[in-house]
């Protein structure tokens, strides 16, 4: 959330001003008002610590006493009070925020944040249900909930000024998350990588709207209002071929495939149906096997499995947390806002589109998150130091944008990578639950940025701290590019593991359902 100056809005300002100007005491009487009313505090920021009048605190004092003190300039000795809720903002920059419109500020500064961790925490609740859903009901009506949700939770928080409603609509908006199922397994990963660059194209194109909606509630509605076009998909899109099959409609897959097929000037044999129909009569007629081994469960039953499931855990949370975190932070940096966030969305976009390359050259997958990961920790760390003051901030600017475009590409290649390495039977459960912690890693982001106000450096010292350890941890896992994926849990235990040596007893020789290797 954007982040304007305040202070206490003082009844006697306009007086104080006035008289101000009746005896001539200075050029600047807005600054000589605050001056005798305002107390001054020493804060941690991008320059260094400063002095700055206090933004939560005024003497406590009437007008003729304030007016009286002009003649001595002396409130040195004066108490102070709280300003309650009648607080002025700075609108040089915004107009309004949803920070100043809902007081987020003094002591209820830790709602703002609060606010966008809420809203990182709708998607937690949509990968539980909303992946359900879209198995019961199918992926377009599913895109389709979604984007009404999004339409019609977004346009109410532009409107109904409560902070209870803000909560809640904001929680609702981030459970707007849209599933797609339509490529095929050799052209998913670059499909992945292909939407999340025009999810920073939209990153890109929004502080180019913002500069001139100032009014986060327009702004809000204007986003809202034109997400309803995407209703349109309903016409356009087909459903998953993939889903159809599964719940047993042959037929509407069928008519899908062929739609896809006569666009792709690709000819379908009549066979490829014959077999799908065999492979359908099959599993109605054929009970499905009750491995009780594939479960949740299994992938922390096995040493092997289980340090490979924590890893990637811990990996892809690191990254979530830190990519989440300098996007968040990028507010905070010194200079024009607009300008800032714009370098930070085409950053973004060379980085998704860098991504689709790296995981399919030598580097493969974890080199690539190493890399990723220690670069954006050295360059997170090292832009908290730089000097945002003067020329200097420009270096600082380069060298955080450096971490934000290593901090995207791990984060990419992360989500992509937790995908191979569980087994074909625990994949979509592992999928899920590492998808679970990088949200819920997430979510702390913006808990954690509040720390500045301690110290500065501090936020980016804990982001490129935690992301240093995932570099060295993720070197230990097996490569998965141009491998094999293993096919149930036995195989994903032996997945990475060292070839026994021919000296081994026949005891070590054993994979883990005892039977012989």
């Amino acid at each position: 959330m954007a982040e304007t100056d305040h202070w206490c809005r003082l009844p006697e300002y306009n007086d104080l001003v006035e008289q101000c100007k009746y005896i001539n005491a200075t050029a600047n009487c807005d600054l000589f008002a605050k001056t005798l009313a305002l107390p001054k505090e020493t804060v941690s920021s991008a320059c260094g610590t400063k002095w700055k009048f206090s933004s939560c605190l005024r003497y406590d004092v009437n007008t003729t006493d304030v007016i009286d003190l002009m003649n001595t300039n002396d409130n040195r000795t004066l108490n102070t009070m709280k300003c309650g809720d009648k607080m002025t903002y700075d609108t040089s920059q915004y107009t309004s925020t949803a920070v100043q419109e809902f007081g987020f500020v003094c002591d209820q500064y830790y709602l703002g944040p609060l606010a966008t961790s809420v809203l990182l925490l709708g998607p937690f609740l949509a990968n539980i249900f909303m992946g359900q859903l879209a198995d019961r009901i199918g992926r377009r009506p599913t895109l389709m909930i979604n984007i009404t949700i999004f339409v019609v939770f977004g346009a109410l928080q532009s409107v109904i000024r409560t902070t209870v409603v803000f909560f809640i609509c904001n929680f609702m908006v981030g459970i707007a998350m849209f599933v797609s199922e339509i490529v095929g397994p050799s052209k998913r990963g670059s499909m992945t990588m292909a939407c999340v660059v025009f999810y920073s194209l939209g990153f890109t194109a929004l502080p180019l709207i913002a500069f001139f909606i100032r009014d986060w509630s327009i702004l809000v509605l204007v986003i809202s209002v034109s997400a309803a076009a995407l209703l349109s998909y309903w016409w356009l899109l087909t459903e998953s071929p993939r889903w159809l099959l599964s719940v047993g409609k042959v037929k509407n897959a069928k008519k899908v495939l062929q739609k896809m097929a006569k666009v792709n000037k690709v000819v379908l044999p009549e066979s490829v149906f014959e077999e799908l129909n065999k492979e359908k009569l099959c599993l109605k007629t054929v009970p499905p096997k009750n491995d009780s081994t594939d479960s949740f469960f299994s992938l922390f039953r096995y040493q092997n499995m289980r340090r490979k499931t924590l890893i990637i855990y811990y990996c892809a949370s690191s990254m979530s947390l830190l990519y989440y975190g300098l996007t968040f932070n990028v507010g905070n940096i010194a200079g024009n806002n607009y300008t800032n966030a714009l370098i930070a969305g085409a950053v973004e976009i060379v980085a998704y589109s860098s991504s689709m390359y790296l995981v399919e050259t030598r580097c493969g997958r974890k080199l690539t998150i190493c890399i990723s990961s220690l670069t954006a920790a050295i360059a997170t760390v090292s832009s908290a130091f730089i000097s945002q003051c003067g020329g200097t901030l420009w270096v600082m600017v380069a060298v955080y944008m450096v971490g934000k475009f290593a901090a995207t590409v791990g984060y990419a290649v992360s989500q992509l990578y937790a995908g191979e390495l569980f087994p074909t039977t625990l994949r979509s459960v592992g999928v899920m639950s590492t998808s679970s912690c990088s949200i819920l890693a997430s979510s702390l982001a913006p808990l954690l940025l509040p720390l500045r106000m301690t110290w500065n450096p501090l936020p980016q010292l804990v982001f490129g701290g935690l992301s240093i350890m995932s570099a060295f941890m993720v070197l230990t896992l097996p490569e998965t590019r141009r491998r094999k994926l293993p096919a149930n849990i036995k195989e994903a235990e032996m997945f990475g593991k060292k070839h026994p040596s021919c000296k081994k007893t026949t005891k070590e020789l054993h994979d883990v359902n005892g039977t012989m290797v």
